[in-house]
């Protein structure tokens, strides 16, 4: 993927494309999750700044690796509505990563426990996370839509089937771990409820 003005955020050597580490300081361009929990809060801001640079340029404007990686900047800031635009962005840009969907449901939460959503917020969570299953069945993805279930339908005493209950079931069958139901809730910015 050729990109125009975009430097490492890390060491501001020129890049040629979107590559996932940088070929002079070997530091990651592409972020994730991890690699963003990994950046001082000042690397943080730089990289946005270096992103938001790059994502101007009208050449890269529709480059799904940069909107993906400046979603987890502002998701690891807690600027939930930033987030979930530069993830919506980086899903109509490639439709083939269910990480991407993932977050972007996370983000529709917007800090908030699904139970104080409003139910068009609720439907878009659920389309997104059924996109990100469709394409890759992960424990994570059934426990997110087991909270969903069980913090939204479940209060509200609505009927959805399957239920949260099996959704929960499911997840842990595909060895959903308590880490990763940690850092879900961490990065959603919600306490994690009990008995679930």
């Amino acid at each position: 993927m050729e990109v125009k003005d975009l430097k490492c955020p890390a060491c501001d050597a020129p890049l040629d494309e979107m590559m996932k580490e940088c070929p002079y300081c070997h530091k990651p361009v592409i972020l994730d999750r991890k690699t963003v929990q990994s950046l001082t809060p000042q690397q943080i801001q730089k990289t946005m700044i270096v992103y938001q640079k790059a994502a101007q340029t009208p050449e890269n404007a529709t480059l799904a690796p940069l909107n993906s990686s400046l979603g987890h900047c502002y998701l690891s800031l807690r600027m939930y509505e930033k987030a979930a635009k530069c993830f919506e962005k980086a899903v109509e840009e490639d439709f083939t990563d269910s990480e991407t969907y993932f977050y972007a449901a996370v983000c529709m939460l917007g800090g908030k426990k699904a139970f104080m959503q409003v139910r068009p917020v609720i439907d878009k969570i659920l389309e997104y996370i059924n996109a990100a299953l469709s394409l890759e069945e992960k424990g994570i993805y059934r426990y997110f839509l087991a909270y969903i279930k069980k913090d939204y339908f479940a209060r509200k005493f609505y009927r959805i089937s399957p239920s949260w209950e099996d959704e929960y079931a499911a997840a842990k069958r595909l060895g959903c771990t308590d880490a990763e139901i940690d850092g879900l809730f961490a990065v959603a910015g919600i306490i994690r409820p009990d008995g679930i």
